[in-house]
């Protein structure tokens, strides 16, 4: 999908060149840096300005969505934002007839089917299924408001740093 967003070459940790849009490419950055996969990703989430979009694998969302979640009580913290949290009654606290109030995290699931094979023939590409084979997976759309970005930022690198150092500490 096309969204002419400016982009910047990164190196994705399986050594591919991805094009990444240029406002979100430190973050995926350092999202890849703690070994976390991505799918794809959009710095302007194309049903919505004002969005960042990341389609992960479900555990690298799970090991993401961890990283981010600080435990904080109050009722408009990133955490609660991330959580959706839910009261006695059943309903999503921030829901107001039926929308996400303002800075609400949003999530999608999308089956994806790892038996499908792309290939290029002449200028053209191809899609297969092999046939033999029973494999589909899910992957989860994280999808929240680009005011966020600077403190998901902030929370990636802090624990990519630590784990660096950690990581130096055991070296020794």
């Amino acid at each position: 999908m096309e969204q002419g967003h400016n982009t910047r070459t990164l190196i994705d940790p399986d050594g591919n060149e991805i094009e990444i849009d240029l406002g979100i490419s430190p973050l995926i950055s350092e999202i890849w840096k703690a070994n976390i996969k991505t799918i794809a990703c959009c710095e302007n989430y194309y049903f919505e300005e004002g969005w960042i979009w990341i389609k992960l694998p479900v555990e690298d969302a799970k090991k993401l969505l961890s990283i981010l979640s600080e435990y904080d009580e109050d009722i408009h913290s990133l955490y609660n934002r991330i959580h959706r949290q839910i009261n006695t009654d059943g309903y999503d606290i921030y829901e107001k007839e039926g929308e996400c109030a303002e800075g609400t995290w949003r999530y999608g699931v999308q089956p994806r089917d790892l038996r499908r094979i792309e290939r290029e023939v002449g200028d053209k590409t191809m899609n297969y299924i092999r046939l033999l084979s029973l494999d589909i997976t899910f992957d989860i759309s994280v999808i929240f408001p680009t005011w966020d970005y600077d403190e998901v930022l902030r929370r990636i690198k802090e624990f990519n740093n630590e784990r660096l150092y950690l990581q130096r500490i055991n070296d020794k």
